[in-house]
């Protein structure tokens, strides 16, 4: 009996929180407003992609760095992963993430992401002219220009208890525009609480916690130019996940090569309305994954697919995402090991 009403006291705890941030008074006001660092927003995985990024309260590698740093207190020794896509109009970003058991001390994680937006031809007025040979110039005054968006991140997280652990990231964020640039350190705090029950877990994470910053160039002094501040894309999100099929454990059957994950995230942005993320992931064997997972309240993405493999401590993962009806859908790709 006593265990009976720890779980109804947990179950309760965690109904709460939910009910809170879905009736919440704020929830159903209308923000509007402007936050710089706008690609901190893109994750950059394929695993967790392929579920809709509904995976605060699941992710257990390398790449939780991304989503939520709790998640770094599951890996056991090292793990390496490497991400790459093709964003919009030819943007491409690689992202790389280093998990490293320290022992009692916990798990410290590294990431790195590089996003290249291409070369931009340079153009002004004074060269929109007709040339010699009777040819048009559209402004090109033969130079480009190649801004491009970085993060550099340090993790640390660390098991409380076997049912609790927590997580901090600190990232350096920089927005090279070539004409202005921005930089600054945010913040990640995460939570995860295996409620011990079946395999329900929970989580929460606040993501891009900092201050306002703004852009600023050399010609500031000379001009009188000035930017305005803005702050980071800071968001909250609360998640719960459980295996509905697994060996043990499970919410409905048991099965001994299959496993059937759900999950739900909550999400609260700083600059827009409540979203909410769901994901779904079958494994057989803990060999093949396939996944899917549906966003609501986005303005363009919804639906997304993937799948993955795991062999001899290596994985590869693929996701694809729907942005809409005039968007392009993006691909993603992901490998990496434990070692």
């Amino acid at each position: 009996m006593p265990e009976i009403s720890k779980y109804i006291k947990q179950s309760l705890m965690i109904l709460t929180v939910f009910l809170f941030s879905v009736f919440n008074p704020l929830s159903g006001q209308n923000k509007v407003g402007t936050t710089i660092f706008q690609f901190l927003k893109v994750m950059p995985d394929a695993q967790s992609t392929g579920m809709g990024d509904a995976v605060t309260s699941t992710i257990n590698n390398a790449n939780a760095v991304f989503h939520n740093p709790a998640g770094l207190s599951e890996v056991k020794k090292r793990d390496l992963s490497l991400s790459f896509y093709e964003y919009f109009f030819d943007v491409k970003t690689t992202a790389l993430s280093l998990a490293y058991n320290i022992g009692t001390g916990g798990t410290l994680g590294l990431h790195v992401i590089f996003t290249d937006i291409g070369s931009i031809d340079v153009t002004t007025t004074e060269q929109l002219v007709f040339m010699e040979n009777g040819t048009y110039n559209p402004g090109l005054t033969g130079e480009t220009i190649n801004p491009n968006q970085m993060v550099a991140g340090l993790s640390l997280a660390k098991s409380l208890t076997d049912k609790f652990s927590f997580g901090v990231t600190s990232k350096y964020v920089r927005e090279d525009l070539v004409m202005a640039s921005a930089d600054g350190f945010v913040f990640d705090f995460g939570l995860v609480y295996k409620t011990g029950y079946r395999s329900i877990q929970t989580s929460a994470v606040i993501r891009n916690f900092g201050p306002e910053i703004s852009f600023s160039d050399d010609e500031i002094t000379t001009n009188n130019s000035d930017f305005e501040s803005y702050p980071p894309p800071q968001t909250l999100a609360i998640g719960v996940s459980s295996f509905l099929i697994a060996p043990d454990n499970s919410l409905l059957l048991q099965s001994g090569n299959q496993r059937l994950r759900v999950a739900f995230d909550i999400i609260g942005p700083r600059d827009y309305d409540q979203q909410y993320n769901t994901g779904l992931e079958w494994g057989y064997q803990d060999l093949l994954f396939f996944r899917t997972g549906y966003k609501f309240n986005y303005d363009t993405q919804d639906i997304s697919f993937g799948f993955g493999f795991r062999t001899n401590n290596f994985r590869g993962d693929y996701s694809y995402a729907s942005y809409g009806k005039y968007l392009f859908n993006i691909h993603r790709f992901s490998v990496g090991m434990e070692f």
